[in-house]
């Protein structure tokens, strides 16, 4: 396939990409933002990931090397062999290595050396990238989307690991951060200017507007996407919230799409909350599109979060043109305004149950169109590609 003639129109910049989280056959929703930061940055610059973990199979022996393909842009994934035996992290590490050997080579082999590494998340990407940075003379870029500089989990790290990682990304030509939430956490943590902010984007073709629902006798869908971690997402304050309101409002029931370490046991709450009633619907995980044929389907959309530095889903379902209620947890409160969604404290039941009320009864008029054009207009991939190619040029000048 031919690439475009937009595409061919100035130099392209052949871009390594490094990530901590990409989907993968697994988890397909891990670090989907990622992902599509990646597809959004192939308007102007040559991207190849390269993305290795662990098999989850005892039985996986062998390296498998994934390989996706389309003009711009070149995915490698790679499941390496899993390790049950003594000196675990360091065997998975070499492993990690061998991957990202065999990925050099080919890149090699077929003429595609880098000139720019854009290494997303530390610390063990970024510290590839400071590696292959001092051993072949290429700049190197980070990118930073953590909440656990938001939420002490940094500070209880290690000192050598907290060490490193403020070292190796204040040597990167260049750092980026998801939201000013963020970059105001990580000054506080030893992290230099500039953190440049680049928001995570929607896939703009994917967003689409369902048909409103009028009649009253239809169901009412409530959604949440999250990862199933219960002291950060907050599943079961939804649930206790959901089974308070639910006499108010029987039409109604509450979708939980996604996976996780608590996936059991909010099965057991839900069960014990709801006698076995089949109002709260644990959907599993989810590929992006099929999540956005949920978002199309809802009423709304609740993230209960304790830390977000940005939550990619509440811009997704306003991209649906469909509101949210949203914790003020640090991401969502920089771009969710009265017109688009209800903002509650974190850990405030009563709050929630009165948002979820709003919504139920519709006291609170939202315009579909205008939430799906305010999303586009501030979280389109050509915005993010063009911050992303400024920082990039700015790096590779250094």
């Amino acid at each position: 396939m031919d690439l475009p003639a937009t595409m061919l129109q100035e130099k392209r910049n052949k871009v390594l990409l490094l990530t901590k989280w990409y989907p993968n056959k697994y988890d397909p929703q891990l670090g989907v933002f990622i992902q599509k930061q990646a597809k959004a940055i192939s308007q102007h610059s040559d991207i190849t990931v390269f993305y290795a973990q662990a098999a989850q199979e005892n039985s996986h022996s062998t390296y498998e090397i994934v390989v996706n393909r389309t003009p711009g842009f070149t995915e490698y994934i790679v499941y390496y062999p899993k390790n049950t035996m003594f000196f675990s992290p360091l065997v998975h590490a070499f492993r990690y290595w061998k991957s990202w050997k065999k990925i050099w080579n080919l890149l090699i082999q077929e003429k595609n050396k880098p000139e720019l590494i854009h290494a997303y998340i530390l610390l063990r990407p970024v510290l590839l990238a400071w590696w292959i940075s001092i051993r072949e003379n290429i700049p190197y870029v980070v990118s930073e989307q953590w909440s656990g500089y938001t939420n002490g989990r940094f500070q209880k790290k290690s000192w050598i690991v907290r060490k490193l990682s403020t070292l190796l990304a204040n040597r990167a030509n260049g750092r980026t951060v998801v939201s000013q939430f963020l970059k105001r956490n990580m000054l506080k943590s030893g992290f230099n200017e500039p953190l440049t902010v680049i928001p995570n984007i929607i896939d703009s073709h994917a967003a689409g507007i369902a048909p409103a629902k009028n009649h009253p006798s239809l169901m009412k869908k409530i959604l949440v996407v999250a990862d199933l971690v219960d002291d950060i997402k907050n599943i079961s304050g939804i649930l206790l919230a959901f089974q308070k309101i639910h006499g108010e409002f029987p039409n109604t029931e509450l979708r939980i799409v996604g996976g996780g370490r608590d996936e059991a046991m909010l099965k057991e709450l839900a069960g014990k909350l709801f006698a076995g009633r089949r109002v709260v619907l644990f959907e599993g995980l989810k590929s992006n599109s099929e999540v956005y044929n949920f978002l199309r389907e809802c009423d709304f959309l609740i993230v209960n979060s304790r830390f977000e530095t940005f939550s990619l889903i509440c811009a997704e379902a306003m991209s649906c043109g469909k509101p949210v209620i949203a914790t003020k947890c640090g991401g969502p409160e920089e771009f969710i305004t009265e017109q688009t969604g209800i903002l509650i404290p974190v850990n405030d039941e009563i709050k929630l149950i009165e948002a979820m009320r709003n919504m139920l009864n519709q006291s609170i008029q939202f315009q579909s169109e205008f939430i799906k054009a305010y999303a586009i207009d501030h979280f389109s991939e050509e915005k993010a590609s063009f911050l992303f190619k400024n920082v990039y040029a700015a790096a590779i000048e250094k």
